[in-house]
């Protein structure tokens, strides 16, 4: 053990070290070896037609590594960058990038590298007659970018790990710490990536505020929070446009310098649905409390997120007898890791119905297994976690009904169980009708001219209608909703994420495979895996209901706002209960393994780097 931890110290040395090495002489190759290394002011003429104004700056083939525009403007104005740069067969190309001057700051920055012959700033007349642009540089001197060295060194950590101890069988005997270590990594390495910003995922912006708000006792709160919640247009358009390491440092000494005027939590009970916010909440505020930099501080909440979500899927596939293959691969899907590396308690709700389900299998499976007093708290407990985010997901409980009455002591045991099982699926259900208990609105309003009452009012006097609109939304939308790239490989609202379709197939090809194959000692019976079957479409059906009701204007023919990301906690009991035991799968577990691991690795390396280190922070 001694010799395997001093191995593994010597390889992460030796990681961050080439990340640095990768940093000074591949990316910042051209400084090193060019005469032209410097930053400097070039000049520019500014001429204005009836639409907009141009600003030409003059370069004669000058290389460009970054340009940096320096300005003052009273409010937020987008503009678009066009250069000529040489491209194939002697020809010359243009490019258009588009920015924004954002009223906050005084510098844009924007990466070219490439030798510009023509280069134009561009930007509407309206309302722009106050912007003055003060200084154009050319900025082509060395920068020590530590987002990037530190992204290198976790990828190549990333990739040693998986043949670190191969030869040991750690991969076949111990897939939930190869799980552990990758998925931290990969998860961190979308941390590092990212600047400290919202609007980066689903709700992000509010599930932060309520991380601050949470009551933990009445606090004030003086810095950070402020500009989060009031600079919010920045961050809004900042994921859209075209930014750099450059002025990732700008934002972030912005967010660490502001103050605000101070607010208060005046509500001393903690809300019980909170519960899911408890991990980024602890990871934002102890950095707080120990006067860390906003920015730092922001980041650390989200490593906690991905701390738990590790930890509690590392203990489901360690726990689960069979299909750990299958649940491993779908704990790696790039969505999961994505946003258990943010501001999000979906991992909550991903984990919680997952350590569920793992027992209510393993009882199912193990002939050895009885039910005890953990077990039952490990279920309740799993559920009731999801089910303070998302209280839709409540019917899965009643799963527990399938434990057949050997697993049991006596009769009376058995009663008792099932019986609370029921009881506490109620009372998880009406967590969804807790806001309504005080008058409030438990309509969504984000959905625009929403009620939920009526909504109801409307399907009760329309059952045919309903069962209609329910067709042609959920059924016909199943398998999109199921196994679409936006379902599997989806990082939200990062820079241009549209052409991730190769990246798509290598992940669904994976879990197709692995649902095939990784079938061995998966002997549900045909009873069992019908009710497993009917419990997840019943969820399905309910997740589009609850979204028509709270979050659709009323009497619309279609369901708006149901997102792809609600039916990953679905996907494994969906595809356990679906498995063929008479497919025989005869691939050594070594090899098997090493290819889920290293295919999963690769891929979300590669989509990490080029979908948002590359766009945000390079």
């Amino acid at each position: 053990m001694k010799k395997k931890l001093i191995i593994l110290i010597i390889c992460t040395f030796t990681c961050g070290l080439l990340g640095v090495l990768t940093e000074i002489f591949i990316f910042n190759l051209k400084p090193l070896t060019s005469n032209d290394n410097s930053a400097f002011g070039a000049t520019f003429s500014t001429e204005k037609n009836d639409e907009e104004t141009l600003i030409n700056v003059d370069l004669d083939n000058q290389y460009v590594r970054q340009l940096l525009v320096e300005y003052s403007t009273p409010k937020d104005i987008e503009y678009s960058i066009e250069y000529t740069y040489p491209s194939t067969y002697n020809h010359d190309d243009t490019k258009t990038l588009t920015d924004s001057f954002d009223d906050s700051f005084a510098l844009t920055a924007t990466n070219l590298n490439t030798t510009v012959s023509k280069l134009t700033i561009s930007y509407a007349n309206d309302d722009s007659s106050k912007l003055k642009i003060t200084k154009i540089i050319i900025d082509n001197a060395f920068h020590f970018n530590y987002f990037r060295a530190i992204f290198v060194s976790l990828a190549l950590l990333t990739i040693c790990l998986l043949f670190l101890f191969y030869k040991e069988g750690f991969l076949t005997k111990k897939i939930h710490i190869y799980f552990a270590c990758i998925c931290s990594l990969l998860g961190l390495m979308i941390i590092v990536a990212q600047p400290a910003m919202n609007f980066f995922c689903w709700d992000d912006q509010t599930h932060f505020d309520r991380i601050i708000n949470l009551p933990i006792g009445t606090q004030i709160y003086n810095n950070g929070e402020y500009n989060m919640s009031e600079i919010g247009t920045v961050n809004h358009t900042w994921h859209e446009s075209t930014n750099s390491f450059t002025e990732h440092r700008t934002r972030t000494s912005f967010l660490d310098s502001k103050t605000s005027s101070g607010y208060t939590n005046d509500n001393p009970f903690p809300a019980i649905n909170k519960i899911p916010y408890l991990p980024m909440a602890i990871g934002y505020h102890l950095a707080k409390l120990i006067n860390l930099p906003f920015t730092v501080c922001f980041l650390t909440g989200k490593v906690f997120n991905l701390l738990v979500y590790v930890i509690l899927m590392t203990y489901a596939i360690k726990t689960l007898v069979k299909g750990k293959r299958l649940l491993t691969v779908i704990a790696l899907i790039p969505t999961n890791i994505f946003l258990a590396s943010e501001y999000s308690y979906d991992p909550a709700v991903f984990t919680g119905i997952t350590i569920f389900m793992v027992n209510v299998m393993n009882l199912l499976l193990d002939k050895t297994k009885k039910i005890n007093f953990k077990t039952t708290a490990v279920m309740i407990a799993s559920m009731a976690y999801a089910c303070f985010a998302k209280a839709v997901y409540a019917p899965i409980t009643l799963l527990a009904l399938l434990v057949p009455k050997e697993k049991f002591k006596n009769r009376k045991q058995s009663h008792l169980v099932k019986i609370s099982f029921v009881i506490i699926t109620f009372l998880l259900g009406a967590l969804a009708l807790l806001p309504s208990l005080d008058g409030a609105n438990i309509s969504d309003t984000r959905g625009g001219d929403v009620s939920a009452k009526d909504q109801i009012s409307l399907i009760a006097s329309h059952p045919v209608d309903y069962a209609v609109i329910i067709n042609n939304n959920a059924v016909d939308q199943l398998g999109y909703k199921l196994f679409s790239p936006n379902t599997l490989t989806n990082f939200s609202y990062t820079h241009s994420f549209t052409d991730h379709s190769n990246f798509y197939y290598i992940f669904f090809i994976l879990l197709i495979f692995v649902f095939l194959t990784d079938n061995q000692g998966n002997k549900l019976t045909k009873k069992q895996r019908c009710w497993i079957l009917a419990a997840t479409l019943i969820i399905i059906l309910l997740i589009w209901s609850a979204l028509y009701i709270v979050f659709t204007p009323v009497g619309l023919s279609t369901i708006n706002g149901v997102q792809n990301r609600y039916f990953l906690p679905l996907l494994f009991p969906l595809l356990f209960c679906l498995q063929i035991p008479s497919i025989h799968n005869k691939i050594n577990p070594k090899y098997y393994n090493l290819a889920i691991f290293a295919l999963t690795t690769a891929a979300m390396i590669i989509m990490v780097y080029q979908f948002i280190l590359v766009p945000y922070n390079f």
